[in-house]
Protein backbone atom coordinates (compact mmCIF):
# COMPACT_ATOMS: atom_id res chain seq x y z
CA UNK A 1 0.00 0.00 0.00
CA UNK A 2 3.13 2.44 0.86
CA UNK A 3 4.50 1.87 -2.31
CA UNK A 4 1.22 2.22 -4.53
CA UNK A 5 0.93 5.74 -2.65
CA UNK A 6 4.93 6.28 -3.21
CA UNK A 7 4.23 5.54 -6.56
CA UNK A 8 1.04 7.38 -6.84
CA UNK A 9 2.87 10.57 -5.42
CA UNK A 10 5.78 10.21 -8.39
CA UNK A 11 3.15 10.02 -10.86
CA UNK A 12 2.02 13.56 -9.65
CA UNK A 13 5.31 14.90 -9.00
CA UNK A 14 6.18 13.92 -12.78
CA UNK A 15 2.85 14.77 -13.87
CA UNK A 16 3.44 18.61 -12.52
CA UNK A 17 6.95 18.91 -13.88
CA UNK A 18 5.60 18.39 -17.39
CA UNK A 19 2.79 21.19 -16.65
CA UNK A 20 5.22 23.39 -15.59
CA UNK A 21 7.68 22.67 -18.97
CA UNK A 22 4.37 22.97 -20.87
CA UNK A 23 3.49 26.16 -19.13
CA UNK A 24 6.98 27.75 -19.52
CA UNK A 25 7.46 26.95 -23.58
CA UNK A 26 4.15 29.13 -23.44
CA UNK A 27 5.35 31.63 -21.78
CA UNK A 28 8.35 31.49 -24.34
CA UNK A 29 6.27 31.34 -27.64
CA UNK A 30 3.91 34.30 -25.79
CA UNK A 31 7.24 36.33 -25.11
CA UNK A 32 8.40 35.74 -28.83
CA UNK A 33 4.83 36.85 -30.52
CA UNK A 34 4.92 39.71 -27.98
CA UNK A 35 5.84 43.44 -29.47
CA UNK A 36 6.65 44.34 -25.67
CA UNK A 37 9.40 42.08 -25.25
CA UNK A 38 10.70 42.45 -28.68
CA UNK A 39 11.49 45.89 -27.95
CA UNK A 40 13.09 45.33 -24.90
CA UNK A 41 15.20 42.00 -26.17
CA UNK A 42 16.45 44.61 -29.29
CA UNK A 43 17.08 47.27 -27.03
CA UNK A 44 19.44 45.02 -24.58
CA UNK A 45 21.23 43.87 -27.74
CA UNK A 46 21.79 47.76 -28.50
CA UNK A 47 23.09 47.67 -25.03
CA UNK A 48 25.04 44.33 -25.42
CA UNK A 49 26.72 45.60 -28.20
CA UNK A 50 28.17 48.99 -26.40
CA UNK A 51 29.28 46.82 -23.68
CA UNK A 52 31.04 44.95 -26.32
CA UNK A 53 32.63 47.99 -27.92
CA UNK A 54 33.69 49.18 -24.04
CA UNK A 55 35.21 45.91 -23.78
CA UNK A 56 37.20 46.22 -27.22
CA UNK A 57 38.76 49.23 -25.91
CA UNK A 58 39.78 48.17 -22.94
CA UNK A 59 41.02 45.02 -24.25
CA UNK A 60 43.90 46.91 -26.62
CA UNK A 61 45.27 48.66 -23.63
CA UNK A 62 47.50 46.22 -22.11
CA UNK A 63 48.89 45.33 -25.37
CA UNK A 64 49.97 48.52 -26.75
CA UNK A 65 51.48 49.36 -23.43
CA UNK A 66 54.74 49.10 -24.56
CA UNK A 67 54.10 50.90 -27.76
CA UNK A 68 52.35 53.63 -26.12
CA UNK A 69 55.73 54.15 -23.78
CA UNK A 70 58.05 54.23 -27.41
CA UNK A 71 55.68 56.45 -28.50
CA UNK A 72 56.55 59.10 -26.01
CA UNK A 73 59.96 58.11 -24.86
CA UNK A 74 58.99 56.49 -21.37
CA UNK A 75 59.93 54.00 -19.14
CA UNK A 76 57.30 51.42 -17.33
CA UNK A 77 57.68 53.35 -14.10
CA UNK A 78 56.65 56.65 -15.45
CA UNK A 79 54.02 55.04 -18.45
CA UNK A 80 51.99 53.87 -15.25
CA UNK A 81 50.75 57.31 -14.83
CA UNK A 82 48.77 56.35 -18.23
CA UNK A 83 46.59 53.96 -16.15
CA UNK A 84 46.86 56.83 -12.88
CA UNK A 85 45.39 59.38 -15.37
CA UNK A 86 42.50 57.17 -16.57
CA UNK A 87 41.85 55.91 -13.01
CA UNK A 88 41.31 59.70 -12.03
CA UNK A 89 39.06 59.96 -14.77
CA UNK A 90 37.20 56.98 -14.05
CA UNK A 91 36.45 58.63 -10.83
CA UNK A 92 35.09 61.95 -11.90
CA UNK A 93 33.41 60.61 -14.92
CA UNK A 94 31.43 57.82 -12.56
CA UNK A 95 30.91 60.77 -10.15
CA UNK A 96 29.54 63.11 -13.34
CA UNK A 97 27.86 60.65 -15.64
CA UNK A 98 25.83 58.66 -12.91
CA UNK A 99 24.16 62.36 -11.77
CA UNK A 100 23.74 63.67 -15.54
CA UNK A 101 22.26 59.84 -16.39
CA UNK A 102 19.84 60.48 -13.39
CA UNK A 103 19.51 64.46 -13.68
CA UNK A 104 18.81 64.56 -18.24
CA UNK A 105 17.71 62.29 -20.81
CA UNK A 106 19.22 58.94 -20.21
CA UNK A 107 19.40 57.98 -24.03
CA UNK A 108 20.88 61.34 -24.91
CA UNK A 109 23.34 61.37 -21.89
CA UNK A 110 24.59 57.82 -23.18
CA UNK A 111 24.64 58.31 -26.73
CA UNK A 112 27.21 61.21 -25.94
CA UNK A 113 29.11 59.36 -23.62
CA UNK A 114 30.08 56.30 -25.49
CA UNK A 115 30.58 58.63 -28.45
CA UNK A 116 33.71 60.55 -26.70
CA UNK A 117 34.82 57.52 -25.74
CA UNK A 118 35.12 56.14 -29.36
CA UNK A 119 36.73 59.42 -30.37
CA UNK A 120 38.93 60.26 -27.59
CA UNK A 121 40.43 56.06 -28.07
CA UNK A 122 41.32 57.48 -31.94
CA UNK A 123 43.59 60.03 -30.38
CA UNK A 124 45.76 57.76 -27.82
CA UNK A 125 48.20 57.00 -30.42
CA UNK A 126 48.56 60.09 -32.09
CA UNK A 127 49.79 61.82 -28.99
CA UNK A 128 54.29 61.63 -29.21
CA UNK A 129 54.11 64.25 -26.04
CA UNK A 130 54.07 62.67 -22.38
CA UNK A 131 51.76 65.45 -20.69
CA UNK A 132 49.45 65.22 -24.11
CA UNK A 133 49.22 61.59 -23.61
CA UNK A 134 48.28 61.63 -19.73
CA UNK A 135 45.84 64.16 -20.44
CA UNK A 136 44.39 62.28 -23.42
CA UNK A 137 43.50 58.68 -21.18
CA UNK A 138 42.26 61.10 -18.04
CA UNK A 139 39.87 62.44 -20.62
CA UNK A 140 39.23 59.27 -22.28
CA UNK A 141 38.47 57.35 -18.93
CA UNK A 142 36.29 60.48 -18.13
CA UNK A 143 33.63 60.35 -20.81
CA UNK A 144 33.09 56.77 -20.49
CA UNK A 145 31.56 57.37 -16.32
CA UNK A 146 27.80 57.57 -17.56
CA UNK A 147 27.54 54.38 -20.25
CA UNK A 148 29.59 52.29 -18.15
CA UNK A 149 27.15 53.02 -14.77
CA UNK A 150 23.91 53.89 -17.09
CA UNK A 151 24.46 50.79 -19.01
CA UNK A 152 24.08 48.29 -15.81
CA UNK A 153 20.65 50.42 -14.46
CA UNK A 154 19.30 50.51 -17.56
CA UNK A 155 19.22 46.49 -17.79
CA UNK A 156 17.69 46.43 -14.05
CA UNK A 157 15.05 49.43 -15.34
CA UNK A 158 14.74 47.00 -18.72
CA UNK A 159 14.07 43.66 -16.87
CA UNK A 160 12.66 44.40 -13.74
CA UNK A 161 14.86 43.53 -10.85
CA UNK A 162 13.86 40.08 -10.24
CA UNK A 163 14.60 38.92 -13.88
CA UNK A 164 17.95 41.12 -14.50
CA UNK A 165 20.44 38.57 -13.17
CA UNK A 166 20.70 36.81 -16.26
CA UNK A 167 20.75 39.98 -18.61
CA UNK A 168 23.20 41.44 -16.43
CA UNK A 169 25.77 38.51 -16.57
CA UNK A 170 24.84 38.95 -20.27
CA UNK A 171 25.46 42.44 -20.16
CA UNK A 172 29.14 41.85 -18.44
CA UNK A 173 29.85 38.58 -20.65
CA UNK A 174 29.71 40.61 -24.00
CA UNK A 175 32.11 42.88 -22.47
CA UNK A 176 34.63 40.73 -21.77
CA UNK A 177 34.22 38.65 -25.54
CA UNK A 178 35.05 42.42 -26.82
CA UNK A 179 37.94 42.37 -24.56
CA UNK A 180 38.79 38.82 -25.46
CA UNK A 181 38.86 39.67 -29.11
CA UNK A 182 40.67 42.80 -29.32
CA UNK A 183 43.95 42.13 -28.23
CA UNK A 184 44.52 39.37 -31.55
CA UNK A 185 43.41 42.66 -33.73
CA UNK A 186 46.30 44.71 -32.09
CA UNK A 187 48.79 42.12 -32.83
CA UNK A 188 49.32 42.75 -36.20
CA UNK A 189 50.34 46.64 -35.67
CA UNK A 190 52.71 46.24 -32.56
CA UNK A 191 56.41 47.06 -33.56
CA UNK A 192 59.24 44.96 -33.41
CA UNK A 193 61.38 47.11 -31.17
CA UNK A 194 62.13 45.44 -27.89
CA UNK A 195 60.65 46.33 -24.84
CA UNK A 196 63.19 48.55 -22.96
CA UNK A 197 65.03 49.47 -26.78
CA UNK A 198 67.86 47.21 -25.36
CA UNK A 199 67.57 47.69 -22.25
CA UNK A 200 69.02 51.80 -21.73
CA UNK A 201 65.93 54.01 -23.64
CA UNK A 202 62.99 52.96 -21.79
CA UNK A 203 64.63 52.69 -18.24
CA UNK A 204 66.07 56.16 -17.87
CA UNK A 205 65.04 59.27 -17.08
CA UNK A 206 66.02 61.75 -19.48
CA UNK A 207 65.60 65.79 -18.44
CA UNK A 208 66.01 67.04 -21.95
CA UNK A 209 64.72 65.78 -25.36
CA UNK A 210 68.37 65.94 -27.14
CA UNK A 211 69.60 63.46 -24.40
CA UNK A 212 66.59 60.80 -25.70
CA UNK A 213 67.30 62.03 -29.67
CA UNK A 214 71.00 60.99 -29.28
CA UNK A 215 70.59 57.87 -27.09
CA UNK A 216 67.66 56.57 -29.75
CA UNK A 217 69.28 57.44 -32.54
CA UNK A 218 72.26 54.46 -31.59
CA UNK A 219 69.18 51.67 -31.80
CA UNK A 220 68.63 49.65 -34.41
CA UNK A 221 66.76 51.21 -36.79
CA UNK A 222 62.95 48.92 -36.52
CA UNK A 223 59.51 49.80 -37.82
CA UNK A 224 57.65 52.12 -36.01
CA UNK A 225 54.74 51.32 -34.66
CA UNK A 226 51.53 51.12 -36.10
CA UNK A 227 49.15 50.81 -33.10
CA UNK A 228 47.05 53.85 -34.62
CA UNK A 229 44.79 51.77 -36.91
CA UNK A 230 44.42 49.26 -33.97
CA UNK A 231 43.32 52.29 -31.97
CA UNK A 232 41.29 53.12 -34.81
CA UNK A 233 39.33 50.03 -34.71
CA UNK A 234 38.40 50.16 -31.75
CA UNK A 235 37.22 53.79 -31.74
CA UNK A 236 34.87 52.91 -35.02
CA UNK A 237 33.38 50.18 -32.98
CA UNK A 238 32.79 52.18 -30.42
CA UNK A 239 31.01 55.38 -32.17
CA UNK A 240 28.82 52.88 -33.95
CA UNK A 241 27.72 51.63 -31.11
CA UNK A 242 27.07 54.63 -29.52
CA UNK A 243 23.99 55.14 -32.38
CA UNK A 244 21.85 52.29 -30.25
CA UNK A 245 21.14 55.42 -28.08
CA UNK A 246 20.85 57.49 -30.05
CA UNK A 247 17.76 55.08 -31.92
CA UNK A 248 16.57 54.70 -28.61
CA UNK A 249 16.17 58.53 -27.66
CA UNK A 250 13.91 58.48 -30.78
CA UNK A 251 11.86 55.95 -31.11
CA UNK A 252 11.28 56.62 -27.50
CA UNK A 253 10.08 60.35 -28.36
CA UNK A 254 8.20 59.42 -31.60
CA UNK A 255 6.08 56.37 -29.68
CA UNK A 256 5.33 59.11 -27.19
CA UNK A 257 3.70 61.18 -29.74
CA UNK A 258 2.05 58.25 -31.65
CA UNK A 259 -1.29 57.30 -31.07
CA UNK A 260 -0.53 53.72 -29.53
CA UNK A 261 1.20 54.84 -26.08
CA UNK A 262 2.20 51.70 -23.65
CA UNK A 263 3.12 52.37 -19.98
CA UNK A 264 4.69 49.79 -17.71
CA UNK A 265 3.39 50.44 -13.96
CA UNK A 266 3.62 48.42 -10.35
CA UNK A 267 0.47 47.08 -11.27
CA UNK A 268 0.62 45.55 -14.93
CA UNK A 269 0.92 46.82 -18.41
CA UNK A 270 -1.46 49.42 -19.83
CA UNK A 271 -2.21 49.81 -23.26
CA UNK A 272 -3.61 53.68 -24.82
CA UNK A 273 -6.02 52.54 -27.75
CA UNK A 274 -6.78 54.71 -30.17
CA UNK A 275 -10.39 55.59 -28.32
CA UNK A 276 -8.76 56.85 -25.52
CA UNK A 277 -9.76 54.02 -23.52
CA UNK A 278 -7.17 52.37 -20.94
CA UNK A 279 -7.06 48.72 -21.08
CA UNK A 280 -5.02 45.78 -18.89
CA UNK A 281 -2.78 43.44 -20.14
CA UNK A 282 -1.73 40.95 -17.75
CA UNK A 283 1.81 41.43 -16.42
CA UNK A 284 4.39 39.56 -17.95
CA UNK A 285 6.49 38.96 -14.47
CA UNK A 286 7.11 35.86 -12.93
CA UNK A 287 5.92 35.39 -9.27
CA UNK A 288 9.19 34.95 -8.35
CA UNK A 289 10.17 38.17 -10.23
CA UNK A 290 7.07 39.76 -8.13
CA UNK A 291 7.88 38.25 -4.99
CA UNK A 292 11.69 39.60 -5.63
CA UNK A 293 10.59 42.88 -6.42
CA UNK A 294 8.48 43.24 -3.31
CA UNK A 295 11.38 42.09 -1.53
CA UNK A 296 13.25 44.43 -2.61
CA UNK A 297 11.32 46.95 -2.09
CA UNK A 298 10.72 45.92 1.99
CA UNK A 299 14.56 46.20 1.94
CA UNK A 300 14.61 49.69 1.06
CA UNK A 301 11.48 50.41 3.31
CA UNK A 302 13.24 48.58 6.42
CA UNK A 303 14.23 51.29 9.35
CA UNK A 304 18.00 49.93 9.18
CA UNK A 305 19.97 52.69 11.19
CA UNK A 306 22.55 54.89 9.34
CA UNK A 307 25.67 53.46 11.13
CA UNK A 308 24.84 50.36 9.77
CA UNK A 309 24.11 51.04 6.54
CA UNK A 310 27.63 53.42 6.20
CA UNK A 311 29.13 50.03 7.51
CA UNK A 312 27.77 48.30 5.13
CA UNK A 313 28.64 50.71 2.61
CA UNK A 314 32.11 50.89 3.25
CA UNK A 315 32.72 47.06 2.95
CA UNK A 316 31.12 46.99 -0.09
CA UNK A 317 32.98 50.10 -1.40
CA UNK A 318 36.28 48.14 0.00
CA UNK A 319 35.44 44.94 -2.23
CA UNK A 320 35.19 46.80 -5.25
CA UNK A 321 38.33 48.61 -4.44
CA UNK A 322 40.79 45.64 -3.96
CA UNK A 323 38.33 43.93 -6.71
CA UNK A 324 39.93 47.00 -9.66
CA UNK A 325 43.12 46.72 -8.05
CA UNK A 326 43.20 42.82 -9.15
CA UNK A 327 41.37 43.02 -12.11
CA UNK A 328 42.25 46.29 -13.60
CA UNK A 329 45.72 45.95 -13.23
CA UNK A 330 46.45 42.37 -14.13
CA UNK A 331 45.59 42.91 -17.79
CA UNK A 332 47.18 46.29 -18.17
CA UNK A 333 50.32 45.12 -16.86
CA UNK A 334 50.30 41.24 -17.90
CA UNK A 335 52.09 42.05 -21.39
CA UNK A 336 55.20 43.83 -20.07
CA UNK A 337 55.20 41.42 -17.20
CA UNK A 338 55.50 38.55 -19.83
CA UNK A 339 57.65 40.01 -21.82
CA UNK A 340 60.47 41.56 -19.50
CA UNK A 341 60.05 38.22 -17.16
CA UNK A 342 59.94 35.47 -19.35
CA UNK A 343 61.68 36.87 -22.32
CA UNK A 344 59.46 36.30 -24.50
CA UNK A 345 58.11 39.10 -27.76
CA UNK A 346 55.10 41.58 -27.77
CA UNK A 347 53.32 39.06 -29.40
CA UNK A 348 53.72 36.52 -27.48
CA UNK A 349 52.59 39.42 -24.23
CA UNK A 350 49.38 39.98 -26.54
CA UNK A 351 48.17 36.26 -26.75
CA UNK A 352 48.78 35.83 -22.80
CA UNK A 353 46.51 38.88 -22.38
CA UNK A 354 44.40 37.65 -24.98
CA UNK A 355 43.87 34.28 -23.44
CA UNK A 356 42.99 35.95 -20.26
CA UNK A 357 40.49 37.87 -21.43
CA UNK A 358 39.40 34.73 -23.25
CA UNK A 359 39.05 32.81 -20.12
CA UNK A 360 37.36 36.10 -18.54
CA UNK A 361 34.86 35.87 -21.21
CA UNK A 362 34.18 31.87 -20.53
CA UNK A 363 33.69 32.31 -17.46
CA UNK A 364 30.77 35.34 -17.76
CA UNK A 365 29.60 32.71 -19.92
CA UNK A 366 29.01 30.52 -17.51
CA UNK A 367 27.82 33.10 -15.34
CA UNK A 368 24.86 33.32 -16.96
CA UNK A 369 23.67 29.75 -16.58
CA UNK A 370 24.53 29.30 -12.66
CA UNK A 371 23.76 32.54 -11.25
CA UNK A 372 20.07 30.99 -10.96
CA UNK A 373 21.49 28.02 -8.88
CA UNK A 374 24.28 29.51 -6.53
CA UNK A 375 23.95 32.29 -3.71
CA UNK A 376 26.14 34.67 -3.62
CA UNK A 377 28.61 33.74 -0.91
CA UNK A 378 29.33 30.66 -2.83
CA UNK A 379 30.04 32.43 -5.93
CA UNK A 380 32.68 34.60 -4.18
CA UNK A 381 34.01 31.96 -2.17
CA UNK A 382 34.57 29.92 -5.04
CA UNK A 383 36.04 32.97 -7.16
CA UNK A 384 38.25 34.07 -4.36
CA UNK A 385 39.72 30.86 -3.32
CA UNK A 386 40.63 30.35 -7.47
CA UNK A 387 41.99 34.29 -7.72
CA UNK A 388 44.28 33.31 -4.66
CA UNK A 389 45.50 29.97 -6.19
CA UNK A 390 45.77 31.66 -9.70
CA UNK A 391 47.72 34.51 -8.09
CA UNK A 392 50.24 32.11 -6.81
CA UNK A 393 50.38 29.74 -9.83
CA UNK A 394 51.54 32.79 -11.73
CA UNK A 395 54.27 33.79 -9.42
CA UNK A 396 55.99 30.29 -9.23
CA UNK A 397 55.63 30.62 -13.07
CA UNK A 398 56.97 33.67 -12.84
CA UNK A 399 59.94 32.76 -10.44
CA UNK A 400 61.00 29.16 -12.07
CA UNK A 401 60.14 30.81 -15.83
CA UNK A 402 57.68 27.96 -16.41
CA UNK A 403 55.59 28.81 -19.31
CA UNK A 404 52.94 26.00 -19.22
CA UNK A 405 52.11 27.47 -15.60
CA UNK A 406 51.85 30.61 -16.92
CA UNK A 407 48.87 29.64 -19.21
CA UNK A 408 47.55 28.25 -16.53
CA UNK A 409 47.67 31.26 -13.82
CA UNK A 410 46.51 33.56 -15.73
CA UNK A 411 43.36 30.83 -17.31
CA UNK A 412 42.72 30.71 -13.63
CA UNK A 413 42.71 34.29 -12.65
CA UNK A 414 40.25 35.33 -15.46
CA UNK A 415 37.74 32.59 -14.60
CA UNK A 416 38.21 33.41 -11.00
CA UNK A 417 37.62 37.38 -11.54
CA UNK A 418 35.18 37.16 -14.14
CA UNK A 419 31.55 36.90 -12.35
CA UNK A 420 32.36 38.92 -9.23
CA UNK A 421 31.82 42.34 -10.76
CA UNK A 422 28.25 41.85 -11.89
CA UNK A 423 27.23 39.13 -9.27
CA UNK A 424 28.41 42.12 -6.83
CA UNK A 425 25.83 44.80 -8.46
CA UNK A 426 23.01 41.76 -7.80
CA UNK A 427 24.11 41.55 -4.16
CA UNK A 428 24.82 44.54 -2.99
CA UNK A 429 20.80 45.66 -4.62
CA UNK A 430 19.72 42.25 -2.72
CA UNK A 431 21.13 43.42 0.79
CA UNK A 432 21.02 47.55 0.61
CA UNK A 433 19.16 49.34 -1.99
CA UNK A 434 17.74 49.38 -5.74
CA UNK A 435 20.61 50.39 -8.52
CA UNK A 436 20.40 53.85 -9.41
CA UNK A 437 22.71 56.19 -11.90
CA UNK A 438 24.03 58.03 -9.02
CA UNK A 439 24.86 54.25 -6.94
CA UNK A 440 26.37 52.63 -9.51
CA UNK A 441 28.70 55.41 -10.43
CA UNK A 442 29.40 55.56 -6.69
CA UNK A 443 30.48 51.77 -7.33
CA UNK A 444 32.31 53.22 -10.43
CA UNK A 445 34.20 55.32 -8.10
CA UNK A 446 35.70 52.83 -5.57
CA UNK A 447 36.81 50.59 -8.65
CA UNK A 448 38.61 53.27 -10.00
CA UNK A 449 39.97 54.69 -6.81
CA UNK A 450 41.67 50.97 -6.92
CA UNK A 451 42.75 52.06 -10.37
CA UNK A 452 44.85 55.27 -9.09
CA UNK A 453 47.85 54.46 -7.24
CA UNK A 454 48.57 50.66 -8.15
CA UNK A 455 49.80 51.39 -11.82
CA UNK A 456 52.24 53.59 -9.84
CA UNK A 457 53.46 50.94 -7.74
CA UNK A 458 53.67 48.15 -10.12
CA UNK A 459 55.53 50.34 -12.11
CA UNK A 460 57.83 51.80 -10.70
CA UNK A 461 58.58 48.51 -8.23
CA UNK A 462 58.93 46.16 -11.86
CA UNK A 463 61.09 48.94 -12.97
CA UNK A 464 63.46 49.46 -10.04
CA UNK A 465 63.91 46.00 -9.01
CA UNK A 466 62.20 43.05 -11.27
CA UNK A 467 59.53 42.26 -13.15
CA UNK A 468 58.39 39.75 -10.04
CA UNK A 469 56.90 42.68 -8.32
CA UNK A 470 53.78 42.38 -10.31
CA UNK A 471 53.17 39.23 -9.04
CA UNK A 472 53.83 40.29 -5.35
CA UNK A 473 51.55 43.20 -5.49
CA UNK A 474 48.82 41.43 -7.14
CA UNK A 475 49.12 38.19 -5.18
CA UNK A 476 48.62 40.26 -1.86
CA UNK A 477 45.92 42.37 -3.21
CA UNK A 478 44.16 39.06 -4.07
CA UNK A 479 44.80 37.94 -0.59
CA UNK A 480 43.18 41.30 0.87
CA UNK A 481 40.11 40.83 -1.74
CA UNK A 482 39.37 37.37 0.20
CA UNK A 483 39.66 38.79 3.61
CA UNK A 484 37.18 41.91 2.90
CA UNK A 485 34.32 39.53 1.43
CA UNK A 486 34.87 37.23 4.69
CA UNK A 487 34.47 40.73 6.76
CA UNK A 488 31.65 41.22 4.63
CA UNK A 489 29.71 38.18 4.70
CA UNK A 490 29.73 38.11 8.98
CA UNK A 491 28.58 41.71 8.93
CA UNK A 492 25.69 40.61 6.37
CA UNK A 493 24.46 37.55 8.20
CA UNK A 494 25.07 39.19 12.03
CA UNK A 495 24.16 42.71 11.07
CA UNK A 496 21.53 43.17 8.18
CA UNK A 497 20.10 40.15 8.64
CA UNK A 498 18.55 41.66 11.83
CA UNK A 499 16.35 44.65 9.86
CA UNK A 500 14.82 42.22 7.77
CA UNK A 501 11.94 39.94 7.65
CA UNK A 502 12.56 36.20 7.67
CA UNK A 503 11.65 35.67 4.06
CA UNK A 504 13.74 38.73 2.90
CA UNK A 505 16.51 36.43 4.12
CA UNK A 506 16.24 33.64 2.85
Amino acid sequence: MEVGKNGFHGKHISKIQEEEKISKLATIRRDIRDPLFKGKFIYTMGIYLASLAGGWIIGIKGPAFMDLQQLVGVGTSKGAAFFTAAGVGGVVGSLVGGALYDRFNQYLVLFVSMLLYGVTCALIPLCREYWLMVLVFLLHEMSTGAVRSGSNVEIVNVWGAGASKPYMQGLHFSFSLGAAISPLSLEPFLSTIPSRLDETVMNTTYPRTSEINTIVSTQPTNPESKIFYGFLIAAVIGCLSSLVFLAKYFTTKISRGSSHQVNVSEVGIMMETKDGDRMKIQDVSTDDEKHDEEVAKNITRRPIPKCVIVGAVGLFFALYFFLDEVEDTTPSFMATFVVEQFKQDKKFGTRVTAAFFASYCAGRGVGMLIIGFITHVQLFSICSVSLILGHVCLFLSGWFLWEWGLWVGVIVIGLAISVIFPASLTWTEKELTHLSGKLVGSVYIALYAGGLGNPQVIGATMEMYSPLWYNYVLLTEAVCFAFVFVILVIYVKKVIHKYKLPTETK
